[in-house]
């Protein structure tokens, strides 16, 4: 009778009424299949590496099938029947985490008991996002960026603690991230929090060590992949809840990262999904995400299936209800918060790159007029040459020293009256001491606010603007504070100056500051805000934008945010070359935000979320480009 046992996430079946003759081609390949090499010695099968929990239950489930197919009643051992029974009383948890959570969501009063310990006192609309998250076992928020999701995971962690379910916080983020869940620890607890933050240089020997005693344990996307079984082992040793944030970044079906998470969630006791922009795009974001809240049972089906009936579009009211009671989300309406005024500047271009731009303008209107757009085979290829068009034109209208790198795309004939050609004019702009105008005007208006006693946040997509501004500024006598891909992230690469100090220099500063950086590098998980309690930054200047709404959107909530006076008014300036593509820009994006924002207030019922892509979709990149021929006039 085949005997499965169960130690220490090692598995072995023992084959004790079999002999070696009795092990055919088939059950050598089964076993083979599911990761075991039979052993002689013991007559059984062993696996050498210990499967992950999921893996592990799926494996006793077809063992025991493949075995009862051949007509042999198989046994379990304590540990074996023990995991059994956990998958069973899974199912059992999320049927009533369904109705439990319709019901909070229904609730318009919320009654909600926090412990002694947790200090931050809640505003009542973040009542109700606290008690679902607490009360029906893993759960989704969807709150709008600078709702205090944060805040909200910590008053929950607080319950399930005081309880005793919970002793311990695995938070999976960004690495921008580590610094507001740090201090909001201290701000919702009165204490620093006991902790540690795990990179991917240690070893997995260490993972176990270093988080032994340690309360908050934070982590990169990329450590869980990188070191699996030394993650599974702390989650089964411990009681922790593990929290996802910013969990769009687990959306892809098909992803490691996703899926390294995914075969984890099962050992963790319990599991949140925090993301802030929702952007009805594709259902398949939101299998993996709701497969990590409620592993081994598959309550979105399995991939294939649900990608397979998404994609044709049938009735998906099964999956709608499934999904509905998991999450709650905080609106924009519901913050309080006075709306943002936008102020609108075009600054005329200067004559040459005024030249410059008609130039490159030209050169692409040709391009598109004379290609074959079947001559270019693939369509990540043609995606790729749309894209680059479209970006040199907005680098143009920003600032022509940009161009620098890539003049040797537009060699034409001579353009001005000096016999000139489009790459002698680039080279000659990059050299001369001219800096372009809209890049001066927003550092003037910056100025302005400075001298009034203000912070204020420059945005800016490229690097070589960030130096551009720099020099203008110090030619005032101001340093700016600064942040890209450049400036390493925190102290763990072993820097001088990183991303944190800067962020934290620009908020602690009782002096106003520019702040200026690139949306990549500060738009997710950074609040520039608040300090102690005390709004510190409400202007923000725009010298260029791309078509990137969702990362747009992120930037404009870096200071847009909960906890400040209902009253403040949060201002942004957009700076735009006249007469370029920059006002096409403009008005697509303001198009999208309004609906961005539409959705932000109201109560979606199904939310996908896509908040900060940067590989845009190939119709997304087609629907811009369409943008870019109307510009052009051209059909």
């Amino acid at each position: 009778m085949p005997q499965i046992s169960l130690d220490d996430f090692k598995v072995s079946v023992s084959l004790t009424d079999l002999k070696s003759s009795d092990i055919d081609w088939r059950m050598n390949s089964f076993f083979k299949m599911v990761g075991a090499v039979f052993d002689e010695s013991s007559n059984s099968f062993t696996f050498e590496k210990p499967p992950n929990m999921k893996n592990l239950h799926q494996i006793l489930v077809d063992t025991k099938t493949f075995f009862d197919e051949k007509g042999y009643a198989v046994t379990f051992d304590q540990e074996s029947e023990n995991l059994l029974s956990r998958t069973s009383k899974t199912s059992l948890d999320f049927d009533k985490a369904k109705v439990d959570g319709m019901e909070i969501k229904e609730l318009e009063n919320i009654d909600l008991e926090l412990p002694d310990f947790f200090q931050r006192t809640l505003y009542d609309y973040q009542k109700q996002s606290v008690k679902h998250l607490s009360e029906i076992g893993n759960a989704a928020n969807f709150s709008v960026p600078g709702s205090g999701k944060t805040t909200l995971s910590y008053a929950a962690y607080s319950i399930l603690k005081n309880k005793g379910i919970v002793d311990k916080i695995l938070v999976v983020s960004p690495r921008s991230a580590f610094v507001p869940w740090e201090d909001e620890f201290l701000g919702c607890f009165g204490c620093e929090p006991n902790k540690v933050r795990l990179d991917g240089s240690r070893a997995d020997s260490h993972i176990d060590s270093d988080t032994q005693n340690k309360e908050l344990i934070l982590c990169t996307y990329q450590l869980p992949l990188n070191h699996q079984y030394a993650v599974s082992r702390f989650l089964e040793k411990n009681k922790v809840l593990m929290i996802l944030d910013e969990s769009h970044n687990i959306k892809n079906m098909e992803g490691k990262i996703a899926n390294s998470l995914l075969e984890l969630s099962a050992s963790a006791t319990r599991r949140f999904i925090l993301s802030g922009t929702p952007m009805p795009n594709n259902w398949e974001d939101i299998w993996t995400q709701f497969n990590f809240l409620w592993p081994i049972i598959e309550i979105l089906d399995k991939k294939f299936v649900f990608r397979d009936f998404t994609r044709i579009r049938q009735d998906l009211g099964h999956y709608t209800d499934t999904i509905n009671p998991l999450f709650t989300r905080i609106t924009k309406k519901a913050l309080g918060l006075k709306p943002p005024r936008f102020e609108e500047r075009f600054v005329p271009m200067s004559r040459i790159q005024q030249r410059i731009y008609d130039a490159i303008e030209l050169k692409i209107k040709q391009e598109i007029e004379h290609l074959h757009e079947e001559s270019i085979t693939e369509s990540i290829q043609m995606d790729k040459w749309r894209k680059a068009r479209m970006i040199r034109l907005i680098q143009t209208a920003s600032n022509p020293a940009l161009l620098k790198k890539t003049d040797t795309e537009f060699n034409l004939d001579p353009i001005s009256d000096e016999g000139l050609n489009i790459s002698e004019l680039i080279e000659q702009y990059a050299e001369l001491d001219e800096f372009p105008p809209k890049l001066q005007e927003a550092v003037l208006k910056a100025k302005e606010l400075l001298d009034q006693n203000e912070k204020v946040i420059i945005w800016t997509n490229f690097r070589y603007n960030i130096d551009t501004l720099k020099k203008l500024f110090e030619k005032m006598g101001i340093t700016p504070l600064w942040v890209d891909g450049r400036v390493p992230k925190d102290e763990s690469e072993d820097i001088e100056y990183n991303r944190e100090k800067m962020i934290q220099d620009f908020k602690e500063d009782p002096k106003p500051r520019v702040f200026i950086a690139t949306p990549a590098s500060c738009a997710e998980s950074v609040s520039l805000h608040m300090y102690k309690e005390k709004t510190v930054c409400k202007n923000a200047i725009y010298v260029d934008r791309t078509y990137n709404a969702g990362q747009y959107m992120q930037s404009l909530d870096r200071i847009h945010r909960i906890g400040m006076d209902p009253n403040t008014q949060v201002t942004y300036w957009l700076f735009m070359s006249q007469n370029t593509f920059d006002e096409r820009i403009h008005k697509k994006l303001g198009k999208k935000i309004d609906n961005m924002y539409d959705l932000l207030n109201e109560d979606l019922r199904v939310i996908d979320l896509d908040v900060t892509e940067t590989v845009l979709p190939s119709k997304e990149i087609s629907d811009h480009f369409n943008d870019l021929k109307e510009s052009l006039n051209l059909k």
